[in-house]
């Protein structure tokens, strides 16, 4: 990661030249499919995507990565205080995986920048980039406001302390703010000033969940007789020999009275029974797309990080969701499902991404909340005393100091200061240590790997994350890629930079016809083979008009088989790529991605395009 800011500078000075020279070099290297012709406004199903190709022998050749595997690890120390640690050196660090001691490939100490200044990348006329534009040293920081499992009478106040935050923040601070509802949105960007930021987060409004209870203020909790009532017809269905119907009998709170009538079947359920598990199933189904929802909106955010150097801060303001990610328990309560297979889905791209999860919770201060302080997460005392409660509260406040360990966050809790809250996670993450391994158990067997720091200076709290899943690197099926590629290039969704791109834009001299020069940052890139450097590339641009409707589309599959001059040539210049788009007259937003089918990285960039009249095709 040290050597990817000289690296960038490098390619960026050489971008021009790439596109027309790199392109002749390589050319006989290189085999395009012709793009497709722009037709209808709809998307293309993945089908459509990209004609199939027979399999050549030089793909099924091994994988090869220049640089082993890393294990990534950033190291928050404080004292009995609460006060961060500065000056500790490689020496006093020592990391254990499942017990044994791993040597240490690298460390890096990480202390705030004092000054707020950001490379100068020399864009030309036209010319854009998603390479992230961050001060040198600091840490990345986003507050995400959780509209998606969040009470609306919770949503006011955390509103409220989220612009008093923001306020106070120093002028040479960048704060991103993202909302999460039915889908993720940018409120204000990574290099948004701090006036902008205010003026974002004001207009930031509360609103109903509609995966939570549909009635204002209700919580997730299990359903009683009334609120079944709720939902039954008046009339229609009677119940037992007094001739009442069940909303009658509901209310009465005498649910025997459904069996007092004519004979059941031995042993089966009565109808309370049966609605009431009806009812527990349909609740069931939405606390799982909250979770999925959520956690997809970890992997994007994760995504769109992923380009910043060091660590990123995701302050999260939520009531979160009841259910858990404990890859040490073997059974859970039904109010706090485990959705450990869904966060291993993500936990890769967190970890990739070095993102640290800094739960809020926004319900503030509980008098007679169960307590879920206490001894360490991971010990069997805590998770049985959780357990124990049975309660919504107790549950959804266990998943949020999970996510946080799990992470390598903070989690805060029971306090009506969320605005101290926030303060209190961007300045624990400001100052850490990054330590870097190589996993002594080379076996990628998808089992979840025990980290454990240990520093020699006593009396000392370290927080980092405890754990990774060892999974290969497999970035599944090809049509799984494309699907996250389409994914990726709906408008407004947050820019990815797990690949970096410098593209040029510009009107062709055909009329209505756009011209699009890419440059891709290879170090980034998947190259399989040793002598001949293998990669399969997928280049996409979509324009959006002013309705979120696709007006035009072009796709195109660049298969790389690099000799090692010309793979050289590429690491310093970049992968360069050309497309053409044809488009009517108006305003668009043009959405440009790549992605990596060797490692499932992708890369985007959105920006605003107009198409004149006078060089509009008709």
């Amino acid at each position: 990661m040290r050597d990817r800011i000289p690296l960038w500078e490098s390619f960026l000075v050489a971008f021009c030249s790439t596109i027309l020279l790199a392109s002749v070099q390589i050319q006989a290297q290189i085999q395009n499919r012709r793009p497709e012709p722009v037709g209808g406004s709809a998307w293309p199903a993945p089908e459509r995507q990209g004609q199939k190709q027979q399999k050549s022998p030089q793909e099924s050749v091994p994988k090869f990565y220049s640089g082993s595997r890393l294990v990534v690890v950033d190291v928050v120390a404080t004292d009995q205080n609460g006060n961060l640690i500065g000056g500790l050196g490689k020496d006093d660090f020592t990391i254990l995986e499942d017990g044994k001691p791993q040597p240490l490939r690298s460390f890096e100490p990480h202390v705030p920048a004092r000054q707020g200044t950001v490379p100068d990348l020399h864009l030309g006329p036209n010319e854009f980039t998603n390479f992230p534009k961050q001060a040198t040293n600091s840490a990345v920081n986003v507050v995400l406001f959780d509209i998606l499992n969040t009470p609306v009478e919770d949503q006011l106040y955390a509103r409220q302390q989220m612009v008093d935050f923001v306020k106070t923040l120093p002028r040479v601070e960048r704060v991103a703010l993202f909302t999460l509802n039915d889908e993720l949105k940018m409120v204000a960007g990574f290099t948004t000033s701090t006036d902008e930021l205010i003026a974002a987060a004001l207009e930031v409004k509360p609103a109903f969940s509609a995966l939570l209870l549909s009635e204002p203020g209700a919580r997730e909790a299990p359903l009683g007789m009334h609120d079944i009532a709720k939902l039954l017809p008046s009339a229609s269905i009677t119940a037992g020999s007094r001739g009442e119907n069940l909303h009658t009998t509901f209310l009465r709170n005498d649910p025997g009275a459904l069996n007092s009538g004519a004979p059941m079947n031995s042993g089966a359920p009565s109808m309370g029974e049966l609605m009431q598990q009806f009812l527990t199933d349909e609740r069931l189904i939405r606390i799982d797309q909250r979770a999925e929802k959520t956690m997809e909106a970890f992997g994007q955010l994760a995504r769109a990080m992923a380009g910043y150097t060091g660590r990123k801060n995701l302050l999260w303001l939520s009531e979160a969701f009841p259910g858990a990610v404990q890859p040490r328990q073997g059974s859970v309560h039904l109010s706090t499902r485990n959705y450990l297979e869904t966060f291993q889905r993500y936990s890769g791209l967190l970890q990739a991404s070095q993102v640290s999860l800094y739960p809020i919770d926004v319900r503030g201060l509980k008098t007679g909340a169960p307590a879920v302080s206490g001894p360490a997460l991971g010990s069997t005392q805590a998770r049985g005393a959780a357990d124990d409660t049975h309660t919504m509260l107790g549950g959804s406040q266990l998943v949020m100091r999970e996510v946080a360990e799990e992470t390598g966050g903070e989690f805060f809790i029971n306090t009506n200061d969320l605005k101290r809250a926030m303060r209190r996670s961007i300045e624990h993450g400001s100052t850490y240590y990054t330590l870097a391994y190589s996993p002594l158990n080379r076996k990628m067997d998808s089992s979840f790997r025990h980290i454990e720091v240990k520093v020699s200076r006593a009396n000392t709290r370290l927080d980092y994350r405890r754990g990774y899943y060892a999974l290969a690197d497999d970035p599944g099926p090809e049509d799984t890629s494309r699907r996250m590629m389409i994914a990726q290039m709906q408008p407004g969704v947050p820019e990815s930079t797990m690949l970096l791109l410098r593209v040029r834009v510009v009107p062709s001299e055909v009329a209505g016809k756009l011209s699009i020069d890419y440059g891709v940052y290879a170090p980034d890139l998947g190259f399989s083979g040793d002598d001949v450097k293998h990669a399969k590339l997928e280049f996409t641009a979509v324009a959006w008009d002013q309705k979120n409707k696709a007006a035009g589309n072009v796709s195109e599959t660049m298969q790389l088989d690099l000799k090692p001059d010309t793979y050289q040539k590429i690491l310093a210049r970049g992968v360069p790529a050309h497309q053409e788009l044809m488009l009517k007259p108006g305003a668009y937003n043009l959405r440009l991605g790549v992605m990596d089918y060797g490692t499932g990285k992708i890369g985007t960039l959105e920006l605003p395009v107009v198409i004149p009249k006078q060089t509009a095709s008709k």
